[in-house]
């Protein structure tokens, strides 16, 4: 998870968060019961980390699944093919497989667990990129879902959350730790990380942080040092999401045309 850090300082914001009048307010035992349902580990040969699922529709009303994860868990499953088209060289990428397990649970208790194989559809680089992967199950029998805080604004500085990871890979997955949120746009390499002192740990890159109030997912960690947790914040993915026109993929309010138009996409 970790890297030296360069950090440039940055403007502190002015727009905190607050919760809409209309979002229902869920019990803290509701909002840990639907992290463990959403919250997966993800095996890329002998690599694993950590996934949440986002369930969706498209415009067809077709269910579609899909596991929000860190590139760089998968990055030795991806394939690098060269074709010449017309003279000129094109690198063409794709991967081999990608397993995702979920734990089934009963009161909070694992009572089995089961592994489902799954595509990569976007893949954004850990140095050159947003150390992003999308991939779609081979699944659409899941239900529950990520919710995505979508608001361009912060959440307060001091206000609590949860982590939700896999602690050692497969061997300990929805490993749940809290803490608060501790500071905003720490710039590393020319990217906006937002910082938390909930505990992340091997095997949790990718896990997602949680408003702990209301459950709407606040970012995704891919990077710790000296013991805190450096997130992703969800502006940062929702603005990736616009730039590669899969806004259907964490904005429930924007549909995608048909499952088949993922064919489509370009993975990079």
């Amino acid at each position: 998870l970790a890297k030296t850090l360069v950090e440039t300082p940055v403007e502190i914001p002015t727009k905190i968060q607050t919760i809409p009048t209309e979002t229902k307010l869920l019990t803290k035992t509701e909002i840990i019961n639907n992290l463990l349902e959403i919250s997966v580990t993800i095996r890329a040969g002998q690599n694993f980390g950590s996934g949440t699922i986002y369930s969706t529709v498209d415009s067809q009303g077709t269910n579609l699944n899909l596991v929000w994860g860190a590139a760089h868990v998968i990055v030795g499953a991806r394939l690098t093919n060269e074709m010449v088209i017309n003279k000129v060289t094109n690198t063409i990428y794709s991967f081999s497989q990608i397993n995702v397990l979920k734990i089934i649970r009963k009161n909070q208790r694992s009572v089995g667990r089961y592994e489902l194989t799954a595509d990569v559809i976007k893949f954004s680089d850990q140095w050159k990129g947003h150390d992003l992967a999308l991939l779609k199950l081979h699944n659409d029998d899941f239900h529950k879902s990520i919710s995505f805080w979508l608001d361009k604004s912060y959440p307060e500085l001091g206000s609590e959350v949860y982590f939700m990871g896999s602690f050692g890979g497969a061997t300990s997955p929805n490993l749940l730790t809290r803490g608060v949120y501790s500071s905003y746009d720490r710039r590393i390499d020319g990217f906006s990380y937002d910082v938390v002192d909930a505990l992340a740990f091997l095997g949790g890159s990718g896990g997602s942080v949680f408003d702990a109030n209301n459950g709407f997912c606040l970012g995704m960690v891919t990077r710790v040092d000296q013991g805190l947790s450096l997130l992703g914040p969800t502006r940062r993915i929702l603005d990736y999401c616009k730039q590669k026109n899969i806004e259907w993929a964490i904005n429930p309010k924007v549909k995608l045309g048909s499952v088949e138009d993922i064919k489509n996409l370009s993975i990079d």
